[in-house]
């Protein structure tokens, strides 16, 4: 390929062979070079919403002499135009279902922090995320009455005010902070701003930017260290504008994932894996194309779609397992290369972002259920405000591949929770799944909106509650970046791919079987189960017991 581009015109110096050698790119290239290389048209392409924005397609399809083509599996960017952004809620059209965004109510802040601006808007979907009302004791569809002293063994009133009093809330609604996670997943002090080995990252895609006054207010507010962010992308964005008036926020999902992975990881340096179009192709591709020192050792990717949607991302003449099938490759090369790929289940329960069409079939989510990623799935607490027990969330990706094989490293864990649902949990209809296929997801953290969490998206407009499994990824991962440093400071590797270490290793991890399934808006889902299960993989974290596994 490289003698091809070379005989065709191409400067050696603008030609890059991926660090693995399967892959060519060309650093710049003329319309006009390309249109000959390719045999194809390229015009320019944009949309009303995208302003003077515009991108650089071709126009019909493209060819290669045949002794060239037989070597090339798809030349890229080059047919697809990205999905665009729907509003108001879904924040993108390629994020892992609809992050569920309500506002904070103005709280009297006693401690000092934030002021907690409220936001007018709705939720996702038309669902609150509990109560926005104060003081109110009668019990409604959206509303709690929830008394302190009502039970035995009650925490409610040791809610962790870390982020102030407008995070902590009120008895109708309390809000998730870093000392709410701390306190169920057993961390250390999270104010210690030593800095930690290894490295981690959050992927961003199509505007996702980050604000880092934002960043400021929420650390300043919740006691934690300076957050400082190490970008590597094709664009350098450093600030939000504009874009929270209409709660369709580019930042929403990036700050989410900064703050909460951020939070969890402590120490350990961050980097924001940016690309102003979505392909999680492409990121693939240019993660594996890093050194080993540039290389994060773990990555928080919120993004997804279902497997049969993959026709849509891949490129023209290429089908959507074929499409995953590439991807996947890459996940195997940077798990081989001590890389944990950590993914967003989705929010859409079995049903999937397709929806429940003749209500026969499950529609898995991707990469979540790739065999070589760890997905993450959601949770919400059993009793509202109460830092105790957690439930399957109703909108919790989850279920089996329709393409991907069972992996050896779970067929056990999966095998017993498909003979509870024969025998006890009732069975999802016949064809609805294929108990044969990897199943997902492998773990689970809070997502759920019983109890939103509090993040800062703009430090003008103050704080937000946000659900969903893309705030359950990077709480995940950070856990899991602080243990690589552990491991790292031991003289151990980096724990690499996770999950045959996850299945091995179950009791590191809070079981969650109280029931709930995970139907979305659909009729039926799977629920949990002792064990591994559908709706919350193998549970939630437990840091310590993570820790001495890991270094063990």
């Amino acid at each position: 390929m490289r003698e091809y581009l070379v005989a065709s015109g191409v400067p050696k110096h603008d030609i890059v062979v991926s660090a693995t050698g399967d892959a060519v790119s060309v650093r710049s290239l003329s319309c006009h070079a390309a249109e000959k290389l390719l045999s194809t048209d390229i015009h320019h392409f944009g949309h009303p919403r995208l302003g003077a924005q515009h991108l650089l397609r071709a126009a019909r399809g493209y060819s290669l002499p045949q002794s060239v083509a037989a070597h090339v599996r798809v030349v890229a960017p080059l047919l697809r135009l990205p999905s665009l952004k729907e509003r108001p809620h879904q924040l993108t059209s390629a994020m892992s279902g609809s992050p569920k965004i309500t506002p904070i109510p103005h709280a009297d802040d006693s401690h000092g922090h934030g002021s907690g601006a409220g936001v007018r808007g709705k939720s996702s979907k038309g669902r609150k995320s509990g109560s926005s009302k104060k003081g109110s004791s009668k019990k409604g569809q959206d509303e709690y009455d929830y008394d302190d002293d009502d039970e035995e063994g009650s925490s409610s009133s040791d809610w962790p005010a870390d982020c102030g009093a407008t995070c902590a809330g009120d008895d109708t609604q309390r809000y998730v902070t870093p000392g709410v996670l701390a306190k169920l997943y057993g961390l250390p002090d999270l104010s210690d701003g030593t800095t930690l080995s290894g490295s981690m990252a959050v992927a961003s895609f199509q505007g996702e930017f980050w604000d880092q006054e934002g960043l400021d207010y929420y650390t300043e507010s919740c006691g934690l260290p300076e957050i400082v962010i190490n970008q590597i992308g094709n664009e350098k964005p450093n600030k939000c504008t504009g874009v929270m008036s209409e709660l369709t926020g580019e930042c929403t999902e990036g700050m989410m994932d900064i703050e909460l992975m951020k939070a969890m990881g402590g120490g350990v340096p961050l980097t924001v894996v940016y690309n102003g179009q979505y392909s999680i192709e492409d990121w693939a591709l240019q993660l594996n194309n890093m050194t080993d020192g540039e290389l994060p050792l773990v990555h928080s990717l919120s993004y997804g779609d279902d497997e049969v949607q993959q026709d849509l991302d891949a490129t023209d003449g290429q089908s959507g397992g074929d499409y995953m099938d590439a991807i996947d490759a890459e996940f195997m090369k940077l798990g081989l290369r001590g890389v944990s790929i950590l993914v967003a289940s989705g929010d859409e329960g079995v049903w999937g972002r397709t929806g429940t069409g003749d209500g026969t079939k499950f529609h898995a989510d991707y990469p979540a259920a790739s065999p070589w990623v760890t997905a993450v799935g959601g949770t919400d607490l059993k009793l509202i405000n109460e830092l105790g027990e957690e439930q399957a969330w109703t909108d919790g990706g989850g279920g089996f591949s329709s393409r991907a094989t069972i992996p050896d490293w779970q067929s056990d864990a999966v095998a017993g929770y498909v003979g509870l649902l024969d025998k006890s949990l009732g069975s999802p209809p016949d064809g609805s799944y294929d108990p044969a296929n990897r199943a997902y997801p492998d773990v689970a953290a809070l997502g759920g909106i019983l109890n939103p969490y509090c993040i800062v998206v703009d430090a003008d407009v103050g704080w937000l509650g946000i659900g969903g499994t893309s705030a359950s990824s990077p709480v995940v991962a950070g856990i899991f970046a602080r243990v690589n440093a552990a491991r790292l400071d031991a003289g151990k590797p980096a724990l690499g791919f996770l999950n045959q270490f996850l299945y091995q290793n179950p009791d590191m991890f809070n079981d969650v079987t109280t029931y709930g399934e995970n139907k979305g808006e659909g009729y039926v889902g799977f629920g949990p189960a002792p064990g591994w299960d559908a709706a919350t993989g193998l549970g939630t974290p437990n840091y310590e017991k993570i820790l001495s596994a890991a270094l063990a």
